[in-house]
């Protein structure tokens, strides 16, 4: 198997240097460089054996320092010390990234000791990321791609093709995304809620889809009926939620929450949670900074309102929770991978439901940063109300951006064979989420992207939900 060619590699501790490593990675990658990210890029095979190749190959290495990042060094199987070992190793251009709290320790594995003496970049502060991201640049010795070039077209010929493609895209824009059939008489469809037929879908991206990850291998699907949420659960919905209940959100029992930056440090500060995401927010806007396990908390309590039968057996031992899902329930749940994917496409092939591009006058998002080199937009910094951009064809909104959504699915590798509603791989701990967020780039809204937590406690200014319901078959 030959390897891709990378000229960057980023080295990180997924449990505090995630979110930093995501935004260099896509920053670079936006700039026209060939990053390696990990799981983002490893392809079939062995794990090991693919990081440092990818490391021999890469002209610079990057490793990003968060406060206690050197701590566990002293391990001598710590993934990050072998990356760093395997660098210097390598004659490689080293730059540490130091994040908010980070100190160099006063004593350091004899191997790793010179990375103090390495030129390195603060990117402590948020406010100057994009001072902190020039200066970086500047750092890398590996080029970027050189852009297409040009020729010259006659004006009239390309007239003529425009007109062209835009009639024909135009005709497949309007058999693709129709409205879905209504449901059966025999249904009373939820409130607030909206019938989607199964059907048969491609699921990933294509090859030749701009900014596709190594996770979005294009496979066959067969999706059964299901109600979902017309929006994003609201912070007003779980307020009847939590004062029915008197339930206490993850961040609430922990006593923060993931925000983007206090005092110009990105990471889990104290007193933020759903009242507080970080943000001022109106009871119209999406509940962010819950967990995984509030959000099937909720959907539990949800079909206790509306008399259904509940889908998860949730126990719980100290901070250990099991949740098992009951397939023959008819109550609330959180879709899966499949599921979301299906009816956020709302039976498109472009990388979004509005087609090749999507703009911020169709969903939130960081305008700042469009999809494949497209006219920037607005960058809102926080979330707007939900419903208030137009829905895609089968008639949801916010599917595009606004909060990242949660799944039901662990992460893994999509199987190559075509499946039946399929649930994700049986073990793990981390956890899908889907559709981009308020803060996200443009390519992370894209139907197809994939992203996940590190585990299900995971909760941010950046994260909700949606809900559906299976559809019993009489």
């Amino acid at each position: 198997m030959t390897l891709k060619t990378y000229g960057i590699f980023i080295s990180y501790r997924r449990d505090s240097g995630f979110e930093m490593a995501n935004l260099i990675a896509e920053k670079l990658c936006n700039a026209g460089y060939r990053v390696f990210l990990d799981v983002e890029s490893i392809r079939s095979g062995k794990f090991d054996e693919q990081l440092y190749k990818s490391i021999e190959q890469c002209q610079d290495f990057i490793v990003v320092l968060s406060q206690n990042g050197l701590d566990r060094c002293y391990n001598e199987t710590d993934w990050v010390r072998q990356e760093i070992i395997h660098a210097m190793q390598h004659g490689k251009n080293i730059i540490p990234v130091m994040l908010a709290g980070f100190a160099w320790p006063s004593i350091m594995p004899i191997e790793i000791e010179d990375l103090a003496h390495y030129q390195g970049i603060d990117a402590g502060n948020h406010n100057y990321f994009d001072a902190s991201m020039d200066k970086l640049k500047s750092y890398l010795k590996s080029k970027c791609r050189k852009k297409a070039s040009y020729f010259f077209i006659p004006a009239a010929i390309i007239i003529g093709v425009v007109l062209i493609l835009t009639i024909v895209g135009l005709g497949f824009y309007l058999i693709s995304s129709s409205p879905p059939p209504p449901p059966p008489t025999t249904l009373s469809v939820p409130e607030n809620m909206v019938y989607i037929p199964g059907g048969t879908f491609m699921m990933g991206s294509p090859t030749s889809e701009s900014e596709r990850k190594n996770d979005e291998t294009s496979h066959q699907i067969i999706v059964s009926d299901f109600y979902i949420g017309k929006r994003e659960i609201t912070v007003e919905e779980f307020h009847h939620f939590v004062n029915d209940t008197g339930y206490q959100t993850t961040a609430e029992e922990e006593g923060n929450g993931y925000v983007l930056g206090v005092d110009g440090k990105p990471g889990y500060h104290k007193g933020f949670n759903w009242l507080n995401p970080g943000f001022s927010q109106r009871n119209s806007q999406p509940v962010t900074q819950v967990s995984w396990y509030d959000a099937v908390m909720y959907c539990n309590w949800l079909s206790r309102q509306e008399g259904v039968r509940e889908v998860y057996a949730i126990s719980r031992s100290g901070n250990n929770r099991d949740v098992i899902w009951n397939t023959n329930a008819n109550g609330y749940r959180l879709p899966t991978e499949a599921e979301w994917e299906y009816a956020c496409r709302a039976g498109m092939t472009t990388p979004f439901s509005t087609g090749n591009n999507i703009t911020t006058e169709q969903a939130n998002y960081n305008g700042n940063m469009p999809y494949n080199n497209n006219t920037k937009g607005i960058f809102r910094e926080k979330t707007t109300d939900v419903g208030i951009f137009s829905p895609n064809a089968w008639g949801l909104y916010d599917m595009h951006g606004n909060v990242w959504e949660w799944c039901w699915d662990r992460y893994g590798n999509y199987d190559n064979e075509t499946l039946i509603d399929p649930k994700g791989t049986i073990s793990g701990s981390r956890r899908i989420v889907r559709g981009g967020s308020w803060g996200s780039p443009g390519e992370d809204l894209r139907s197809s992207r994939r992203y996940w937590t590190e585990d299900p406690v995971r909760r941010s200014s950046y994260l909700g939900f949606r809900v559906v319901r299976s559809i019993e078959l009489n």
